[in-house]
């Protein structure tokens, strides 16, 4: 252990962190915790204790019973999609996370039960607290072989009008603090405010908190628990930054194009403030762009005109990194029958068709050019 400088590790988040044992064999209990106040340590940290002590343990059970731990392989002779099954097999260490941005989709995601992690904007549980609470304390009913992690999602800016927002979202994140993991940040001002106000909960920076290379990934890893890897690296930039701490990768979603405070709406019409309105803007391709207006935040998120879908090369996803489906426009039934196709493609069914016709596999191979 070390002084801490800034954040003093609580004995509640060391409680906290060795006991998410989801995905695995155990439970944890009667954890006791013998520190001194004021000690530093990463909370990646403690995660990998916790990871290599449950793979210890599992493995000493399985060989005092005299069975091999190491599993053999699979035989892959028939095989249409050749090493992907095997690569979903093999992957005992990936989980999946899911992002929702309004009501309508939180009620079709909890309908699944498949991933670990459930993102939900912070715009929603404010205005809905209790019918947001409701729904993931069904999810978590629904789906008790998996530890589930509810994250509260930070807007993508944050300025002075904000603040009686923050205030609101504060008070209700420690009246329902039983029920949510911690909180996701989309940059800089989200993680400044969160540190100001001595937050102790878990922090994801999402790809906007730009951890672009090994240099950034040190000087953001005593802030965040885990990362969103960059949109624009390529396969090979990506594996250089998924060494140390937990880390996502979008395989679905419609990407942020832009976050302007220049309202759309408001220059072509007139404001409509409060309606969070969606409008569209088409380029000079015919390319529709969906732009949604965050009338709580004033401003505009302009989101690509297809999404990013990384159904056709899954064996690229299989580095220790979590996958993460992204909801922005969806309407329910879209939401739902998205979340339906990737349960089943990661299941291995890879002869699934994804229920959209247009997407992009973004920069996986051409990086930024």
């Amino acid at each position: 252990m070390q002084p801490a400088q800034k954040q003093p590790l609580s004995t509640e988040n060391i409680v906290r962190q060795l006991q998410k044992l989801g995905g695995t064999s155990f439970n944890a209990g009667g954890i006791e915790v013998n520190s001194d106040e004021d000690i530093f340590y990463p909370i990646g940290g403690i995660n990998d204790l916790r990871r290599s002590a449950a793979e210890a343990l599992e493995r000493k059970i399985i060989e005092d019973n005299g069975f091999p731990f190491e599993r053999e392989a699979v035989n892959k002779e028939c095989h249409v999609h050749d090493g992907q099954e095997a690569a979903l097999e093999e992957k005992t260490d990936c989980f999946c996370a899911v992002s929702v941005r309004t009501l309508e989709q939180l009620g079709a995601a909890v309908k699944f039960v498949f991933y670990k992690r459930l993102y939900i904007d912070a715009d929603i549980f404010v205005s809905n607290p209790q019918s947001v609470s409701n729904l993931c304390i069904a999810l978590r009913s629904a789906g008790k072989s998996v530890e589930r992690e509810f994250f509260i999602s930070l807007p993508y800016v944050i300025r002075r009008k904000d603040e009686a927002f923050l205030a609101r979202l504060k008070e209700l994140m420690e009246e329902y603090s039983e029920l949510f993991s911690g909180i996701q940040v989309r940059g800089l001002d989200g993680l400044g405010y969160l540190l100001e106000n001595k937050y102790e909960g878990v922090i994801y920076a999402d790809a906007g908190l730009y951890i672009w290379n090994k240099r950034a990934l040190s000087e953001l890893k005593p802030y965040i628990d885990g990362f969103c890897i960059p949109y624009e690296l390529k396969l090979s930039e990506q594996r250089s930054i998924c060494a140390e701490l937990e880390r996502e990768k979008v395989i679905y979603g419609r990407l942020p194009m832009m976050i302007t405070a220049n309202c759309v709406i408001n220059t072509v019409f007139n404001c409509m403030k409060g309606q969070n309105k969606t409008a569209f803007l088409t380029d000079r391709y015919g390319k529709v762009f969906p732009v949604v207006s965050e009338c709580t935040h004033c401003m505009n998120i302009i989101y690509n005109s297809v999404p990013v879908s990384l159904h056709t090369k899954p064996d690229r996803l299989y580095d220790r990194t979590d996958f993460r489906i992204d909801f922005t426009v969806e309407s329910a039934s879209d939401t739902e029958s998205i979340l339906k196709y990737f349960m089943m493609l990661l299941k291995g069914d890879f002869f699934a068709v994804p229920p959209y016709q247009e997407y992009t596999t973004g920069h996986d191979r051409r990086g930024v050019e």
